[in-house]
């Protein structure tokens, strides 16, 4: 049984209006891809804690995720009692079960089997994830229990990510081009994800790239221990470093793999959890390339457009290059750029003027009234406002409007 206690939602609601305030400033202060990241995650839960909060929509989710895996009998999630549910109120059935970290006397007797445990696991998040799109969003011991016959029991749905068809083919995509180390086919299926920004540069985008790349080939020639955990390490350190934001769809992701081998090596010291998750995935392929349309046929006729696109492009090249006619342009955002920074440095030599104007009238009117005070004051002003003109930064020279767009609070309040 859920119940929602008394003054919890307003409790949220001042939470979410403080953390809004306090990035609006930030979002003025810092621009950074770091801040609207920061942003975009208290956004995403301002909106999935709402729906948390009403014990319809959780029981709503159950019934989903019982209808997508009526016929799987690995997994279960409680039944709702419905006449006995509203909003602020959820009756479920009682299930018995260990928590999934709990199962070592098991494991030892021989009544589990821990690789079926994994096994079934890692395969019903793939699953959700990449087949059905309806993940369920909130993936730690304590909502995950095995039964005695095997069976795990997922609790606690108020939290869930729908996963839209077109994410899960770039996600393939981007997985697919990383294997064949393809790096534009990396950055095409990026920017459709929205993973980065229209202000920065494929050039960029590019470096950010091959160090996933790298961070890839370091994971396949390496046998560590915990692999995936070290992976999704350096993963996130590169978008951290790089301009790139992680669509929350990823950030899920990388949180059940991270559980997944968590769990793992809460067993098996020398668990290889990349070499494991491989084998569930193949497991997995024809249903994977089903769900996202990606049918092998499809898959060669795509290869090969891209190979006749790629024979054709060499060819007009060679020829513009024959006949003289190859040009090279500037991209306008390039120079947008150089007009924003000379704008920009513009207005520090004209604040810079400023403070020299007032040095100047200050010791005229010195000399017309002998007033230290007016000296003192003056020349004081003139060297605060130096000294902030020389390490003032440069962003904050712009529009402070231009960077608050978006972001207000009292949209955002339950």
């Amino acid at each position: 049984m859920k119940v929602l206690r008394p003054g919890v939602e307003e409790a949220v609601a001042l939470d979410l209006d403080i953390s809004f305030r306090f990035l609006f400033w930030l979002n003025i202060l810092f621009p950074n891809h770091h801040v609207r990241a920061l942003t975009n995650v208290v956004r995403e839960f301002s909106v999935r804690v709402r729906a948390e909060m009403d014990f319809r929509a959780e029981a709503d989710n159950i019934e989903r995720f019982q209808r997508s895996f009526k016929d799987d009998r690995r997994v279960r999630a409680p039944a709702v009692l419905p006449q006995f549910t509203r909003r602020r109120v959820m009756v479920m059935e009682y299930v018995q079960g260990t928590k999934i970290d709990r199962l070592h006397e098991k494991f030892q007797a021989g009544r589990l089997s821990f690789r079926q445990v994994m096994e079934t696991l890692t395969g019903v998040y793939l699953r959700m994830m990449m087949v059905d799109g309806f993940m369920h969003a909130d993936p730690h011991p304590g909502n995950l229990f095995v039964q005695d016959d095997g069976t795990l029991v997922l609790l606690d749905w108020g939290a869930v990510l729908e996963v839209p068809k077109w994410t899960r083919e770039s996600i393939l995509g981007v997985a697919l081009a990383v294997g064949r180390e393809d790096i534009d086919g990396v950055i095409n299926e990026m920017y459709r994800m929205g993973m980065i920004s229209s202000e920065v540069s494929r050039g960029e985008i590019r470096e950010a790239a091959t160090e996933i790349l790298r961070i890839v080939e370091r994971a396949r020639t390496t046998n560590r221990q915990r692999i995936i955990e070290e992976l999704l390490r350096e993963v996130l350190d590169t978008f951290y470093t790089w301009p790139l934001v992680l669509p929350q769809e990823l950030v899920y992701f990388f949180r059940a793999s991270a559980l997944i081998e968590g769990v793992a090596f809460n067993y098996e010291a020398n668990f290889d959890g990349l070499t494991f998750i491989r084998g569930v995935v193949r497991q997995h392929h024809a249903e994977l390339l089903r769900s996202t349309g990606q049918q092998p046929a499809q898959l060669a006729r795509g290869f090969v457009d891209e190979a006749q696109s790629a024979i054709r492009s060499i060819r007009d090249l060679v020829t513009r290059a024959e006949r003289e006619e190859l040009r090279v342009r500037i991209h306008p955002r390039d120079m947008q750029s150089q007009e924003r920074f000379l704008h920009l440095q513009a207005r520090r030599l004209l604040l810079s003027i400023f403070a020299t104007a007032t040095a100047v009238i200050t010791s005229i009117l010195f000399l017309a009234l002998g007033s230290w005070w007016i000296l003192g004051l003056g020349l004081f002003l003139s060297l605060v406002m130096f000294v902030v003109i020389l390490f003032i930064p440069t962003h904050l020279l712009e529009n402070p409007l231009r960077h608050a767009r978006g972001i207000r609070p009292d949209e955002w309040r339950v």
